[in-house]
């Protein structure tokens, strides 16, 4: 199944992802840890993430999109989460 990341292509990275743990655990919201331009650690909220997804680099908010869209679909974010990312999927389509 190919899916398209046309809609969510950032335009200048400053963020590099650096991992996760979507749909770890279901009880608790994910944490997304990234590395800002200046080298510094950086954690994020599903959330916080999707909001500056223009500045996440290309593979790491296609890691993002397939995870969280993989754990919402069978149930394996948060409620907050799973709130988020229908918010953000609904953005990013229009």
């Amino acid at each position: 199944m190919e899916q398209s990341n046309e809609a969510v292509r950032p335009s200048a990275s400053t963020l590099r992802w650096l991992g996760d743990n979507i749909s770890f655990d279901a009880s608790r919201p994910a944490t997304i840890e990234f590395e800002d331009a200046n080298g510094k650690p950086l954690y994020l909220s599903l959330a916080e993430a999707l909001a500056r997804a223009e500045e996440v680099d290309n593979y790491g908010l296609g890691r993002i999109v397939a995870g969280a869209g993989f754990a919402a679909e069978r149930g394996y974010l948060c409620t907050a989460d799973a709130e988020s990312w229908r918010r953000w999927r609904l953005h990013a389509r229009n």
